[in-house]
């Protein structure tokens, strides 16, 4: 976050705080709001980490000057969930905010919405941007109060289908969990074949992962998650699971 070549950490809880992992020191960024999800992304394409956290209390994007500092902050209501992506192959990350039973994707620059994506029937939990099926192009993964997710698949042109046919994750346009609400969800590969996994936090809680392969795994919480994230800890080339609950879970992916 601060250019040195290294990576930091960025800490939510009252406000946000990033600590240097090179010299263990850290800096309050925002300070008196309530953040529970954190995300990096370079929204204008200048090389540079930014910001946007979200909480109850409301939404922020931080964009990033370099040397750890950062222009002030943006303002959203409510608890945004946010994810990003080149979704219109102008080679800037576009933004995804959801909220209620709608998806817009956002310009980097004015914030403005460009596309709005619709979800009938449930409330849209939360967002994930990769691509599912692996046609270079990038596709929007919804988790949903009703249970399961709903895949839109991107053309690399603003233009979405979600197919009607399910048989595995590639043709699926709604992925079944049984049992309970989606809180939280993510994309990546956790099984090492070069495919991406879509993994859910549910209410239950647990965390049930839909592989490529159409096979399942399930992994039970001690609580329901606060925010999912995937990276690879510890460099095997498989993705694993951090999951915040008021602690850190960390679940290692498996071929």
């Amino acid at each position: 976050m601060d250019g040195d070549g290294s990576i930091d950490i960025i800490v939510a809880g009252s406000g946000l705080v990033i600590i240097d992992r090179t010299s263990g020191g850290s800096a309050s960024v925002l300070s008196g709001v309530d953040f529970s999800s954190v995300q990096t992304l370079d929204v204008d394409g200048d090389s540079i980490r930014d910001i946007f956290a979200s909480g109850k209390t409301g939404s922020v994007l931080l964009r990033g000057t370099g040397d750890a500092r950062y222009e002030s902050p943006v303002a959203f209501a409510g608890d945004v969930r946010h994810a990003s992506a080149d979704f219109n192959g102008d080679g800037d990350e576009d933004i995804v905010l959801a909220a209620g039973s709608t998806i817009d994707i956002c310009d980097w620059n004015s914030l403005a919405s460009i596309l709005t994506l619709t979800v009938t029937g449930a409330t849209v939990t939360d967002v994930a941007a990769a691509d599912v099926n692996g046609d270079g192009h990038s596709d929007i993964v919804a988790g949903l109060s009703a249970g399961g997710t709903t895949v839109f698949y991107g053309d690399g042109a603003l233009g979405f289908t979600v197919p009607s046919i399910a048989s595995t994750i590639s043709s699926a346009s709604t992925l079944t969990v049984p049992g309970a609400p989606v809180d939280r969800v993510g994309v990546a590969d956790l099984d090492g074949d070069s495919a991406m996994d879509i993994a859910c936090a549910t209410t239950a809680p647990t965390i049930e992962a839909w592989m490529a392969t159409g096979a399942t795994r399930r992994c039970a919480l001690a609580a329901r998650a606060l925010d999912l994230e995937c990276a690879d800890l510890d460099g095997d080339g498989l993705a694993d699971l951090l999951v915040a609950t008021g602690s850190l879970a960390i679940i290692f992916g498996t071929p």
